[in-house]
This record gives structure tokens, sequence and C-alpha cells, in this order.
């Protein structure tokens, strides 16, 4: 092979990687403008409720962003091992956020209903905040 024959084949490859890098800005942008839009379009209602004078807003974004990963790591769109255990994590921790802010602990024998409702609000907070500090890092794909 010949130096002019080298430098053909080069140019080759150069002008084949060019045009992949060109096909990928074009896909990584129209995916980026695609996932943008439905991210808009599910937050929107969220964001517009929110307001700043009460801890059940926090519960309800944290909630929402978690059934978002939830679906993600249950889907079949995953590439780490783990996405199901992950996944079940992730629905635990939902449904401790959707818990915290519905406040809905009612007490099944009616007695000192005040005290079984802080003591439940208590357990599930330490709960979800434990299970994140120790899972989130793990919490990605």
């Amino acid at each position: 092979m010949n130096v002019q024959e080298a430098l053909d084949k080069l140019e080759k490859i150069y002008r084949r990687k060019r045009r992949i890098r060109l096909v990928r800005f074009f896909t990584d942008g129209f995916n980026s403008l695609k996932y943008g839009i439905k991210n808009i379009l599910f937050w929107f209602p969220v964001i517009w409720k929110d307001r700043q004078f009460d801890h059940g807003y926090l519960y309800t974004i944290l909630g929402k962003k978690l059934e978002l990963m939830e679906a993600f790591f249950l889907s079949d769109d995953t590439n780490v091992a783990n996405a199901k255990k992950y996944g079940k994590q992730i629905k635990i921790a939902r449904i401790l956020c959707n818990r915290l802010e519905t406040e809905d602990y009612s007490n099944p024998n009616k007695w000192a209903d005040w005290k079984y409702a802080d003591r439940q609000e208590k357990q599930d907070r330490e709960y979800l905040f434990d299970l994140m500090k120790k899972k989130v890092p793990a919490w990605w794909d």
C-alpha cells in the first residue's frame, strides 16, 4: 500500500465519522427537544400548583420525580443490571412521598388518633430520607 492509498483510506474514515457526528448532532437535538417538551407537559401542572408555604408541596414535587424515575427503571429502556431492584426501591420512596403529601394516617383502632398519626408520619419521613440517603447514588443509568 502506498502513501496515497493510505491517505485515501484515512480520508474515507474521517468523512464517515464526520457524517456520523452530523447525524448524531441532529438526532440528539431532536431527542432533546422531544424529551424537553414531554417534561414541560408533565411538570407544568405540578409547578402551577406549587406553593411555598407548606411542606406537602415539596413531597408532591419529589413524588412526581420519583414517579418518572420508577417508570424509567421498570421499563426496558435501562442499561443497568439492577434496574428492576432500583425501580422497586424508588417505588417505596414514591409511596412514602405520597403518604406524607396526603397526610393519610388514619388509625384503624380509633384510639389516641393523633399519637398514632404523629408516630406514623415520623416513621415514614425517617424511612424515606434514610432510604434516599443510602440508595440515591445508585439510582442512575
